[in-house]
């Protein structure tokens, strides 16, 4: 007999005894709906909470070629520019593990008769609350300069909309306006730092190692460090009790498959004694026993997975709006199921052949 003969065995044999595939079935669903609906609501918190840290700075950021760390902490950039395509290439480097390029111009100018640094912020980032005609100052500048103070700038008159918080750095005495002002100011569509801030669980050493490679000798890039505990040891913490959790959920699930596989066995013993005491071939016989188990386990997973996704999409904003990000979280579902199907299955199937056939067809 061979392997499409066992598939075939394998078929009539889930429409034969269709209430146990669906008992067994919807049971492999729940679980591995659970597990996907776990993993998409955790993954949509871990990028929540990677949005926080990043509140402190990125832990990358590409500058020009020669800009030290020192000097981008003056905000002193000199008239060097970034490539036109940098953040393009960056997002060509890093792939899915970026989560955002903020690309910036920084630049000094004259305001009320002193030099002040005039950092460019692209749209995307541009406080909701300050007009894109308006302007953001720094805690210590607008202690000279309040909220509503109107000066020249860049041959335009602009005010300040609203003046940001301490933050305990050089963005004190700076002063925010959209990237389009800054560039007219500069007279050029130039930007001169790009901001890279990576997805949850997202190794910024080696990021960084990927952009060297990739962004030429015109740029260089500088790694923040942040410490340990924002640039892994939250993600790490926070997956390994998922990873617990997720191992219960697949022994629940193979136990559940091997009760259907040793029950199918058993009604079918007369059956398989039959096809060994004629010679089947081996492979045959265990391929209608596995492929069995292997397509319960998996349509259970697809069912359950789709029932996963729209039951985090339905509790997360961050999941519905980039469902699709998420698939290969279902991938996994499925693959799992099916490698617990298998596994639970092969032992039955090996048991079932290693029996005598003579002794079941006397019993019989």
């Amino acid at each position: 007999m061979s392997v499409r003969a066992g598939a075939w065995l394998a078929a009539r044999e889930l429409r034969a005894r269709w209430p146990r595939v669906l008992l067994a079935a919807g049971v492999v669903a729940v679980l591995s709906g659970t597990a996907v609906t776990m993993e998409l609501l955790a993954r949509a918190r871990e990028e929540a909470i990677a949005g926080r840290i990043d509140s402190m700075g990125p832990p990358l950021t590409i500058v020009p070629a020669g800009t030290t760390s020192e000097a981008l902490g003056r905000y002193d950039l000199g008239g060097a520019v970034l490539p036109a395509d940098a953040a393009a290439r960056v997002a060509a480097q890093l792939g899915g593990a970026l989560r955002r390029a903020e690309a910036r111009l920084v630049l000094a100018a004259d305001v009320g008769g002193r030099s002040v640094p005039v950092v460019g912020l692209p749209p995307e980032v541009w406080p909701a609350d300050v007009a894109p005609d308006e302007v953001l100052a720094g805690a210590e500048l607008g202690r000279t300069m309040p909220e509503g103070t109107s000066f020249p700038l860049g041959g335009e008159t602009v005010s300040i909309g609203r003046v940001a918080p301490p933050a305990g750095s050089i963005d004190d005495v700076a002063l925010f306006v959209p990237l389009a002002a800054a560039q007219r100011v500069a007279g050029g569509p130039a930007v001169n730092e790009v901001r890279v801030y990576l997805r949850a669980g997202e190794d910024p050493v080696q990021a960084e190692a990927r952009l060297r490679g990739g962004l030429g000798t015109a740029a260089s890039v500088i790694r923040h460090d942040r410490g340990t505990v924002a640039d892994g040891e939250t993600h790490a913490s926070l997956a390994a009790h998922r990873g617990a959790a997720y191992a219960l959920l697949a022994a629940v699930a193979l136990l559940c498959l091997l009760i259907a596989a040793h029950l199918d066995a058993s009604e079918r013993r007369l059956e398989l004694a039959t096809l060994v005491a004629i010679g089947a071939p081996s492979s045959g016989i265990l391929s209608a026993l596995v492929l069995r188990t292997a397509i319960t386990g998996a349509a259970g997973a697809l069912l359950g997975t789709a029932a996963g996704i729209a039951v985090a999409a339905g509790q997360d904003p961050e999941v519905a709006s980039a469902w699709l990000r998420w698939l290969p979280v279902g991938g996994a579902a499925l693959l799992g199921a099916v490698a617990v199907g298998l596994v639970a299955s092969l032992g039955v199937g090996i048991a079932s052949l290693l029996r005598d056939p003579v002794a079941d067809l006397q019993e019989a």
